[in-house]
């Protein structure tokens, strides 16, 4: 590092403010490089703007860009307390009359909290005598030898009734008991809630209940080498009876999912109800609606940064900018296309069905580009004919689909990423040679101070000697 005098010194200039004012010139080109890259940031963070919208405009687009995305229904119950509808993609249109007789149901029943202790300690106390006179017997000794209990389908062995809490020294044996049936309750068959009849503990009753509804819904308690069946005040389950337009029909449960394709019918109660399966224009134009406000989004982002400023002072950095102008005119073209079918018959156009880009504007400058959706002209030409307005809706959402994904957005060969990585290319290159620059700058830098150091020495040399002089000069005018 050289050697630096500043202030006035020897020359009686300020060298260290020279050095600086030098060194602002020196720095001229390296400011219009950051300058540069400062622009290069901001273009780029717009095209990677607009590549997100057209990402997000993409989104909406594959929610309508196949005719199968208008296969979108709704149903509906004349009486919702006799049944309720739903209909998924490609449920017929159409009206069903339903008359329901009957409604499944679950078997219930009961069983006293006395007779289920007594009958878990029954096998309990034969265990604890099995296992006193047979200090060594391992479990499945244990199990062959004394009856298990079962709840349904649902067996505890023997051996199990400790593990469980279902011993008769356990102060909660009955609660565990509760517990074990509703935590395997699938396998059981059942659930089971305690009622306390009179607040008295000796007075528990437990009521049952199986967890499918219809016939087959069956409830069983009983030690398993025994018939007898402890639940009392059996009440069986019902399947649900009804007739579909005039057709007779059983089932197990109230959920019918295989009797109208693609329509589920839940049955709530006995009575008469008509369930109409029709298109669901409301769903349909949300897509429609979703898509045109990503539309929009583009265009605005587009436009703003196409069009001069307010300030005419100032420009947009990508005023004019050639990949937005096609962006801005495809998307218009592409919208405005007239659409034929599959065998070249014509269907018409996006205006035709409710979907205008700049309605009702005739002066240039109030152009928009921006869709707007005319929901009342939509649903009336959904009405008319549905396939034609699903024709031309997916065959132009389609196409801008393709363009977006393939021209544009695509990581390989779309125009803006590969413009994206381009202002990456560009911004690594200023930096290197940023780098490089305040590099030499520093280096100049050192060396001015060395030199304007040297200079200031050599002043200071030359003015002692001409003080030397002086002083010498004197004396001998003094003498003489």
């Amino acid at each position: 590092m050289g050697f630096s005098i500043t202030g006035l010194s020897g020359s009686g200039l300020d060298t260290a403010q020279m050095v600086k004012d030098l060194m602002e010139i020196e720095r001229i080109p390296l400011k219009t490089l950051e300058n540069k890259k400062s622009s290069l940031q901001t273009e780029q963070t717009i095209f990677r703007a607009v590549n997100t919208k057209l990402n997000a405009l993409n989104t909406a687009l594959n929610d309508i860009k196949y005719n199968f995305n208008f296969n979108v229904f709704k149903s509906t119950s004349t009486n919702n307390a006799v049944v309720t509808a739903t209909s998924t993609e490609g449920a017929q249109v159409g009206s069903y009359t339903l008359d329901v007789e009957e409604i499944a149901t679950k078997a219930t029943g009961r069983v006293s909290g006395a007779d289920l202790l007594s009958m878990v300690n029954n096998v309990y106390d034969a265990y604890t005598q099995y296992v006193e006179d047979h200090p060594d017997a391992d479990a499945a000794e244990i199990d062959q030898n004394i009856a298990s209990i079962k709840f349904g389908s649902f067996e505890i062995k023997a051996s199990q009734l400790v593990s469980l809490g279902l011993d008769s020294d356990n102060n909660n044996q009955l609660n565990n008991i509760i517990n074990v049936i509703n935590k395997n309750s699938a396998e059981a068959g059942m659930k089971a809630t305690k009622i306390d009849v009179s607040g008295n503990a000796s007075n528990v009753v437990i009521a049952l209940e199986s967890t499918k509804t219809g016939a087959n819904g069956t409830l069983s308690i009983s030690v398993a080498d025994q018939e007898q069946n402890i639940i009392t005040s059996k009440v069986a389950g019902k399947n649900a009876k009804f007739t579909l337009n005039g057709v007779a029909i059983e089932r197990e449960t109230n959920t019918i999912k295989d009797v109208l394709g693609n329509i589920t019918l839940n049955l709530t109660g006995k009575g008469e109800s008509t369930v109409t399966v029709s298109q669901d224009v409301d769903a349909i134009a949300s897509k429609i609606e979703n898509f045109v406000n990503a539309y929009n989004e583009v265009v605005d982002l587009v436009k703003n940064n196409l069009s001069a400023p307010e300030d005419k002072d100032t420009i947009n950095p990508l005023q004019g900018d050639s990949l937005l102008k096609d962006i801005s005119y495809r998307l218009t073209s592409l919208f405005n296309s007239h659409v034929k079918d599959g065998a070249g018959n014509k269907l018409g156009f996006m205006e035709e069905i409710g979907l205008s880009i700049d309605k009702g504007f005739t002066v240039g400058t109030t152009l928009t580009s921006k869709i707007s959706f005319d929901k009342t002209a939509f649903t009336n030409a959904m009405a008319e004919n549905p396939t034609r307005v699903s024709g031309i809706v997916s065959t132009v959402a389609y196409d801008i689909s393709s363009v977006i994904q393939k021209e544009w957005t695509s990581s390989i060969n779309g125009m803006i990423s590969m413009k994206i990585k381009g202002y990456d290319s560009e911004i690594t290159m200023i930096d290197e040679r940023v780098a490089n620059m305040e590099r030499t700058l520093t280096m100049r830098e050192a060396r001015l101070n060395q030199q304007f150091s040297t200079m200031e020495i050599m002043l200071s040399s030359l003015n002692s000697t001409k003080d030397w002089l002086t002083s010498q000069f004197d004396a001998l005018t003094k003498k003489s």
